[in-house]
């Protein structure tokens, strides 16, 4: 089982990628370290016009269209770990290889959960399109789409190919800004996090928890309490205040969402059972 890394920024973001390749690479766990350009995104997804949009070049719909497009290069049971530029790998061989070794069996995907819940952060039409009640949405918390690691089977190949069809299928009308013709949204409601949202409610609403293995982001502190990845930040990391808050979202905040989550996945899993 071979490990391939792969980013993606366009020429205004060379400083950044090639610091994200140069430390990947460095990390010594890769087989193949890849960084992706504007010019090798697929003739499909730069026929969609959701890539007219400057946001963040089409809302990061490119997220998917990269992460596919590896996918055809790599083999069966090969680990892909996609992330994004300004998120770095560190050397951490035998934690890299712990998350390598969850995803066997019927599990290919290792995901990281934020402390945003998807009814604040995902606009109502994505919810209501994968079936996810106001309810429901309030007690799961949203996945990053920043650091996403595959094993390549035919499932792992099926799922991003859903949320790049989601994504970008009507005009890319659930990963685009509200617009005024769209419901009106949850009470709650804060901001919609665009190719974040539609991952999180791709996961939720598409994989069965013996599919996914979902654990608690910690990219700010990630580099001084040891791990896999660091998020390059301005601030630094290693220093009392984000120790401090590090405990209090450890010890406090994580495990009083974790209760909530829970009730919100056994809810979804239910009704998948049922067929609902």
């Amino acid at each position: 089982m071979k490990m391939y890394y792969i980013s993606f920024g366009d020429h205004r973001y060379k400083a950044l990628t090639d610091e994200a390749y140069r430390i990947a690479c460095a990390s010594n766990v890769f087989e193949r370290c890849t960084i992706y350009h504007e010019e090798d995104l697929s003739e499909e997804l730069m026929s969609k016009s959701v890539m007219e949009e400057k946001t963040r070049f089409g809302f990061w719909t490119w997220k998917a269209d990269v992460i596919l497009n590896e996918l055809r290069r790599i083999s069966d049971d090969d680990v892909l770990v996609y992330a994004d530029a300004d998120v770095h790998m560190l050397p951490n061989a035998k934690g890299w290889q712990k998350v390598v070794s969850t995803l066997s069996g019927s599990r290919f995907l290792y995901v990281e959960r934020l402390y945003q819940s998807m009814l604040r952060m995902t606009k109502r039409s994505v919810l209501d399109a994968v079936g996810l009640s106001r309810a429901v949405a309030a007690h799961l918390r949203q996945l990053s789409a920043s650091f996403i690691v595959l094993r390549k089977c035919e499932e792992s190949v099926a799922f991003i190919r859903s949320w790049f069809d989601m994504m970008t299928g009507d005009s890319g009308f659930l990963v685009r800004d509200i617009l005024p013709t769209e419901s009106e949204q949850y009470p709650g409601f804060l901001a919609h996090r665009y190719d974040q949202a539609v991952f999180s409610a791709c996961v939720y609403s598409r994989l069965s928890r013996e599919q996914v293995l979902v654990r608690w982001e910690n990219f700010v502190n990630r580099s001084p309490f040891g791990g896999q990845i660091a998020r390059d930040r301005k601030q630094g990391t290693n220093n009392l205040y984000s120790r401090c808050r590090y405990l209090i979202k450890r010890w406090l905040v994580r495990p009083l969402y974790s209760v909530c989550d829970g009730v919100g996945l056994w809810i979804v899993h239910l009704r998948k059972g049922r067929g609902t």
